[in-house]
C-alpha cells in the first residue's frame, strides 16, 4: 500500500504540473483566502494558482467573461452555464457593529441597526440570500447603505451606527479593535461555493477541489 500511495502521489504531481504548464488556475475569492483554501493551493505545484480578489457584490461577472477558471463565492449560485463543484464552510452569520455595541452577552435584537448591503451587479436572488430582508422570526431588516467591498463596509460600520452581516469565518479573519461581532442565530447559515463555467473546465480544477475537500474537513 505505501508503494501504491507513492505511485499515486507521483502520478497526481505529474498531472498537476502538466496542467499548470498550460496556464495557471485563475481562482477568484471573496473577502479573504481562508486556511483550507490556502492549504489546497499549497498542495498544488508552485505557481499553479493565480489568485484574484472578487468584489463583494459581483461574485460571477469575471467567471462569466472567462477571466477566471474557478471562483470561491458566497452561495447561492443559480447562474445558467455555471457548475457548482463543491459547497463547504457552512457558517453561522454574525453582525458587525461599532466597538462597544458588540459586547459579550449583548443581543442583536436589542441593537436594531440599519445594515449595509452589497453594492454591485450581483443577481437579485444572491443579494436576498446575503442581505435578507427578514429574520426567521419575521423581524424586518433595513439596508439604507451599500458597500462594494467587505473592507469598505467594515470601515462604514466603525464610523457609523450601521451594521454588517458576515459569516463566522470572515469574522475570525477580519478582527478589528474598532468593531465588535455578535452571532445572529435567527438567520440561515452562510456557505461557500466553488463554481466554474460548464464550457471552460480547467485541468487543475478537480485536483484543487479534491485538496480543498481534504483540508476543509
Amino acid at each position: 500500500m505505501p508503494a501504491f500511495a507513492r505511485l499515486r502521489e507521483g502520478y497526481d504531481t505529474a498531472r498537476a504540473r502538466a496542467a499548470a504548464a498550460e496556464g495557471p488556475l485563475r481562482l477568484g475569492f471573496q473577502c479573504v483566502v481562508y486556511e483550507p483554501v490556502a492549504r489546497a493551493i499549497a498542495a498544488l505545484p508552485a505557481g499553479a494558482v493565480h489568485l484574484v480578489e472578487l468584489p463583494w457584490a459581483d461574485p460571477f461577472s469575471l467567471l462569466a467573461r472567462g477571466e477566471l477558471d474557478l471562483a470561491i463565492v458566497l452561495g447561492p449560485c443559480r447562474e445558467p452555464g455555471f457548475e457548482v463543484l463543491l459547497e463547504f464552510s457552512r457558517q453561522t452569520v454574525y453582525l458587525a457593529v461599532a466597538a462597544g455595541r458588540g459586547e459579550a452577552g449583548a443581543e442583536p435584537e436589542l441593537i436594531e441597526p440599519e445594515l449595509i448591503e452589497p453594492r454591485g451587479p450581483a443577481p437579485a436572488y444572491w443579494r436576498l440570500a446575503n442581505a435578507p430582508r427578514r429574520t426567521g422570526a419575521g423581524r424586518e431588516l433595513r439596508y439604507p447603505a451599500g458597500a462594494a467591498t467587505v473592507q469598505e463596509g467594515l470601515s462604514m460600520v466603525a464610523t457609523t451606527r450601521l451594521g454588517l452581516l458576515l459569516c463566522e469565518a470572515s469574522v475570525r479573519y477580519v478582527q478589528r479593535p474598532d468593531i465588535g461581532y455578535l452571532p445572529v442565530p435567527d438567520l440561515p447559515p452562510s456557505s461557500l461555493l466553488v463554481v466554474q463555467r460548464e464550457d471552460r473546465p480547467h485541468r487543475l480544477a478537480a485536483g484543487f477541489v479534491e485538496q480543498l475537500v481534504r483540508h476543509a474537513g
